[in-house]
C-alpha cells in the first residue's frame, strides 16, 4: 500500500469514529431545608426586644440611705492631667469641705504666745455627737527634739474647751482653757506653774 493510500485510509478511520461526549453538567444544588427558630416565649419574657446602650453600673446602694448632697458635700475630685496647682487646689477644697461638716474646732492648729511665737501644734477631732479628742506636739525648736503625747482630757466647760496633758521633759500637769470670741480661739495656758495668754491659729492645710 502507498503512503497515499495509507494515509486517506488513516483519515476514514478517524472520520468514522464517534465525537467524544461532553462532560454532563453537574445539577445545582438543592437549597438545604432551614426550620424557623422557635423562641420560648415564657423564657423571653422580660428580656430588652433589642440591643441596649452601654451604662457604667456602679456599687450597689439598695438599703442605703438617700441624703441630699450640697455644693460642700461635693467639691470637684482631682483629675489625671491637672496641673500641680490644680491638683492641690482641690485637694485642698475637699478637705475643706470635709471640715466644715465637723465641729469648730475640728483639724490642725498652732497655740501661739501674746507675741504671736509657735508654743504647740494640736490636731483634734471634733466630730458631731462625739467627744473631743486629739493630740499635741512642742512647736520646733534648735537643738531640742519635739515632745508629743495625748490628751488626758479635753472637755467642754460652759463656754469654755479645758484640753489638759503632761508637760514634756517632767513639767507637771498642762492646761489649756480657750473660748471662742470675735477674733478666734484664745484663752490660757498654764505651764510649770505659770500662766500666760495664748492664742490658736488654724494651721494651713499642705
Amino acid at each position: 500500500m502507498t503512503v497515499l493510500a495509507a494515509g486517506w485510509l488513516a483519515m476514514q478511520v478517524l472520520a468514522a469514529q464517534p465525537a467524544p461526549e461532553a462532560p454532563a453538567a453537574s445539577a445545582p444544588a438543592s437549597p438545604v431545608a432551614t426550620q424557623p427558630l422557635e423562641v420560648d416565649e415564657d423564657a423571653a419574657e422580660g428580656l430588652p426586644s433589642g440591643p441596649r446602650p452601654y451604662t457604667e453600673v456602679g456599687p450597689s446602694t439598695a438599703g442605703s440611705p438617700v441624703r441630699p448632697r450640697s455644693a460642700v458635700d461635693t467639691p470637684a475630685l482631682p483629675q489625671r492631667g491637672m496641673s500641680g496647682e490644680a491638683w492641690g487646689d482641690s485637694v485642698r477644697s475637699r478637705l475643706q469641705a470635709a471640715q466644715a461638716r465637723q465641729g469648730s474646732l475640728d483639724g490642725g492648729w498652732t497655740v501661739t504666745d501674746a507675741a504671736g511665737q509657735p508654743l504647740f501644734q494640736l490636731q483634734l477631732v471634733d466630730a458631731p455627737g462625739a467627744e473631743l479628742e486629739g493630740v499635741w506636739r512642742e512647736a520646733p525648736r534648735p537643738g531640742i527634739n519635739p515632745a508629743s503625747g495625748l490628751f488626758a482630757t479635753a472637755a467642754r466647760q460652759g463656754a469654755q474647751t479645758i484640753l489638759s496633758f503632761e508637760a514634756p521633759r517632767g513639767g507637771g500637769s498642762a492646761e489649756l482653757a480657750l473660748s471662742a470670741g470675735a477674733s478666734g480661739w484664745e484663752g490660757a495656758l498654764t505651764l510649770a506653774g505659770q500662766t500666760q495668754p495664748v492664742r490658736l491659729l488654724r494651721a494651713p492645710v499642705p
